[in-house]
């Protein structure tokens, strides 16, 4: 008796011992994969994109002007598997021609104060704080990065082309995103003297 009675404490704790363990590992797994998360969010924060090279990299622009301003930057190459093609989804023959800072969109012109090296540079600060940049794709105004599950219309001349997809009228927001907007915002008028 006294043998079986230490036979099930055994066998109790042992179970015990496992199920401890195996709650454990749940925790550290979800760490692991919180880890990795913060990891690309910090590769993105670097602008870097998921290949491991620079954003400003990962395209090539050429500036369109119109009555001595700047009206877009026309994408002549896209890197595959680059920063701008796997977050932006940009495509060759994409006319950027807005891009967002601190929660508003500018024009390229307004943005870059006219020069075009300057708008490429905000093009890839967009990149690295997770925000938008408004594309004219096929003669249709595009926010991008695209919503989840939304079309897409490829640029002209790229075989397998979507049907037409519409652009949010307000991005979506995740509250990560919208907690750096407001950052952005209450820096932004500091440094204005608290005017909108």
């Amino acid at each position: 008796m006294r043998m079986a009675f230490g036979l099930v404490s055994v066998l109790v704790t042992v179970g015990i011992i496992i199920l401890i363990m195996s709650m454990m590992l749940d925790k550290q797994g979800g760490s692991i994969s919180t880890g990795i998360e913060a990891r690309k969010q910090a590769q993105q924060i670097a602008g870097v994109g998921k290949d491991g090279e620079a954003a400003t990299q990962s395209a090539e622009f050429e500036p369109g002007t119109s009555g001595g301003k700047l009206r877009k930057l026309t994408v002549t190459k896209v890197v595959p598997g680059g920063a701008y093609d796997t977050y932006f989804g940009l495509q060759v023959g994409d006319e950027v021609v807005e891009i967002e800072q601190a929660g508003n969109m500018n024009t390229v012109n307004d943005a870059g104060n006219g020069d075009a090296g300057l708008a490429e540079s905000l093009v890839s600060d967009a990149y690295a704080r997770s925000q938008h940049i408004i594309v004219v794709r096929n003669g249709q105004r595009l926010t991008l990065p695209l919503a989840p599950g939304a079309a897409v219309a490829a640029a002209p001349g790229v075989p397998g082309a979507a049907a037409p997809a519409t652009a949010p009228a307000t991005p979506a927001n995740t509250p990560a995103e919208s907690l750096s907007r407001q950052i952005d915002l209450l820096k932004a008028k500091a440094a204005g003297g608290g005017g909108n």
